[in-house]
């Protein structure tokens, strides 16, 4: 019994984490494509934006989502590698599956970072009313 309460909580931290990933990294697409309109800035910062995008819309999605303290190196990896193939199919189906780009690289990196993001999470001490736990 206590191994089904343990896979449910830690299910609702990973779809949580995901859903958190999926509207940050929109919300940060959202506000570079305004800045791009704006500013006269090189296709070149493209690329290096949209990497710093997709990390910190994982991290942020892990951080807020993560409130089991089991699993962090597995719920991470998972929700890496889940941000990155729904992230991927968001954003190409966005554009009309006219540019269809996978980057192999991207799924590799994205699940080890989240595997890390979570180990680091899931053994962060919570601060509760500016003191330690």
């Amino acid at each position: 019994m206590k191994n089904k309460e343990n896979f449910i909580l830690d299910l609702k931290d990973t779809l949580r984490s995901v859903l958190v990933a999926i509207i940050s990294a929109l919300a940060f697409v959202l506000i570079f494509a305004l800045i791009l309109r704006w500013a006269s800035l090189p296709d070149t910062v493209i690329t290096p934006v949209n990497y710093v995008i997709k990390f910190l819309s994982l991290l942020l999605g892990i951080m807020i989502g993560f409130k089991h303290r089991k699993n962090g190196i597995l719920k991470g990896a998972i929700v890496g590698l889940t941000f990155m193939l729904l992230s991927w199919l968001i954003f190409t189906a966005m554009d009309g599956f006219k540019s269809v780009n996978f980057r192999p690289l991207d799924l590799v990196f994205l699940t080890l970072g989240g595997g890390i993001i979570g180990v680091i999470k899931v053994n962060l001490k919570g601060l509760k009313r500016g003191r330690a736990q």
